[in-house]
């Protein structure tokens, strides 16, 4: 939020507030355009067939993460699935000051 606010609205109120709201929308739109990319589905169901181990690692906040993969990629047994969280930096990471 810091990037897309003026400077003049930079404080930590406002950023505060620019964020619920970006989430409050994200959470009630996140699925309106959101599916998997073009092959994905045949790649999937490839790597089962080979055997292979599925994962989901996502800069999506995690408990987004969670529900994208329960709503749109139900078909597949994931071995794991982690979004974005508080023990882990988000992708990509910002540069530091």
């Amino acid at each position: 939020m810091l990037r897309a606010l003026p400077e003049m609205h930079q404080d930590e109120a406002t950023v505060q507030a620019c964020v619920g709201a970006y989430v409050q929308e994200y959470e009630r739109t996140w699925n309106a355009l959101t599916k998997p990319y073009a092959g994905v589905p045949e790649m999937l169901d490839a790597l089962v067939v080979r055997g292979l181990k599925l994962a989901v690692l996502s800069n999506k906040p995690d408990h987004f993460t969670q529900r994208c993969v329960e709503e749109l990629l139900a078909k597949w047994a994931f071995d794991v699935v982690l979004g974005q969280a508080i023990d882990f930096r988000a992708s990509p990471t910002p540069p530091a000051p």
